[in-house]
């Protein structure tokens, strides 16, 4: 069979072209190299902006794995005088990516599109009017497009002719998402600061910050600064992470900091490619394979669900 559309990557850049694609009349197949629950190591933050765009593409039915809502966000420059900024806006919700990917891989199913996990692709080729994509176990797919949805891997990409990207600006997050009495915490954040913030630390590194967010009986602790930064410093992310739980306790924002321990790391993108389409590859890329990310916090859900929704057309 030879699909209309061949979606190589499920993230929610990926899942939300196959939503898009799917509700639009079009045959998708979406291509998994994991498996439905595989966790990406992120904050999990979904912005208001995002959480529109989800409605846009009719995936509302994802929010049964929203955890938590935050009204705001506390911002904290230590120093010799710590400034904190208590600023209550219009809000995030925050999901576990394990979740919140997996539900996506299956409202996109069942708009219509077909869904292969465990299917790790490694050539993507161009015959005639069509494309022609092989994964490692030597099965092949066959589509009129593709769209590439693989993340900060530039692997895909280069093989296909689009430009290597710069390794200047690219990011490097690392962190974890531990068991924690959340709501005990909670309960003294909304006495000191009147609502349930998400944390954001500066000045523990050069560039980037620390971040705390709550969900629901587990924490996410993190932190995350530019990729030559972090490659600059050898175990930055060991004694940086150290210095980031230490001023969480200092402050109070955790009162028990033993959990949390590094064990997942992810690079993010830090500006578009060069290019982000070929006509003549007859593909397209979405998300952090393309480089949507917003540039000061590097947050990309937004970005992925908004250039998935608008690449299909019938």
């Amino acid at each position: 069979m030879i699909y209309d559309l061949a979606v190589v990557g499920a993230g929610p850049a990926g899942s939300s072209t196959a939503i898009a694609a799917a509700k639009a009349g079009l045959s998708v197949l979406l291509l998994e190299k994991k498996n439905v629950g595989r966790d990406k190591y992120c904050g999990g933050g979904i912005t208001v902006l995002a959480r529109k765009y989800l409605k846009d593409i009719g995936a509302s039915e994802v929010e049964e794995v929203f955890e938590r809502f935050s009204e705001g966000h506390v911002l904290i420059l230590p120093g010799e005088k710590i400034l904190i900024d208590a600023i209550k806006i219009h809000g995030y919700y925050l999901v576990r990516r394990s979740r919140f990917d997996g539900k996506l891989m299956k409202i996109a199913q069942s708009f219509g599109a077909q869904f292969k996990p465990e299917t790790e692709v490694n050539r993507i080729n161009v015959e005639g009017d069509k494309v022609v994509i092989s994964d490692r176990k030597g099965e092949k797919y066959e589509a009129k497009y593709v769209v590439v949805a693989t993340g900060a891997d530039d692997r895909i990409p280069v093989s296909m002719g689009f430009p290597k990207r710069e390794k200047e600006g690219l990011g490097h997050c690392w962190g974890t998402e531990a068991p924690y009495d959340v709501d005990t915490q909670i309960k003294k954040w909304r006495s000191e600061y009147g609502f349930t913030p998400l944390f954001f630390i500066f000045g523990i590194l050069t560039y980037g910050y620390f971040w705390i967010f709550p969900k629901a009986g587990h924490m996410n602790v993190g932190m995350g600064t530019t990729l030559e930064e972090s490659a600059k410093y050898g175990e930055l992310h060991l004694k940086g992470y150290a210095k980031g739980l230490e001023a969480a306790k200092k402050l109070g924002i955790l009162d028990n900091t033993k959990p949390f321990k590094v064990n997942m790391s992810w690079i993010i993108p830090g500006r578009p490619r060069e290019k982000t389409y070929s006509i003549k590859k007859r593909a397209l890329l979405v998300g952090d394979a393309a480089g949507f990310v917003y540039p000061l916090t590097g947050e990309g859900i937004s970005g992925s669900i908004c250039s998935g929704m608008w690449q299909p057309r019938p």
